[in-house]
């Protein structure tokens, strides 16, 4: 009996950990999850952050041309 009430309190905590967790988002003028993808968010951009994948294609195609990020469809991200 002691395991279903420590079971029960669990996933009431897990339930409300959740909830609280998504206030944010919940309750948000956009409603969306916000973006944690370099390539894809525009604040990290700003600060001249940019995707492993682009800086690599940047450093290794220096003098050629290239077609860019594939996996954020930019020319080269940042």
């Amino acid at each position: 009996m002691p395991f279903f009430i420590l079971l029960a309190v669990v996933i009431v905590l897990l339930a409300l950990v959740v909830l609280l967790l998504g206030l944010k988002i919940f309750f948000h003028k956009s409603h969306k999850f916000p973006e944690t993808s370099v390539g894809h968010n525009p604040e990290m951009r700003k600060r001249g952050l940019s995707c492993a994948r682009a800086t690599e294609i940047r450093e290794w195609t220096k003098n050629k041309s290239s077609d860019g990020c594939k996996s954020c469809s930019k020319p080269v991200c940042g």
